[in-house]
């Protein structure tokens, strides 16, 4: 199989669009992790009271909120 080459007629064009899609990507983790944290502090007696860490307790809310929305982690 051969190697395909894309060109482009404006390299500096091309890497801001792709930072953009960077930064677009880390936003919508940013803003899983704050919605997740926000869970958390509603249900933080329960998770006092369970035998279960935050960090542990956090992934899986955030597993669940990106299954809920769509979103590849």
């Amino acid at each position: 199989m051969a190697a395909e080459r894309l060109e482009v007629d404006d390299e500096r064009r091309v890497v801001e669009g792709i930072a953009h899609v960077i930064v677009d990507d880390l936003s919508v983790e940013d803003r899983l992790n704050e919605e997740a944290r926000e869970v958390l502090a509603q249900h933080m007696t329960h998770m006092e009271r369970s035998d279960i860490t935050y960090s542990e307790m956090f992934k899986k809310v955030k597993r669940e909120l990106a299954k809920k929305k769509g979103i590849v982690l």
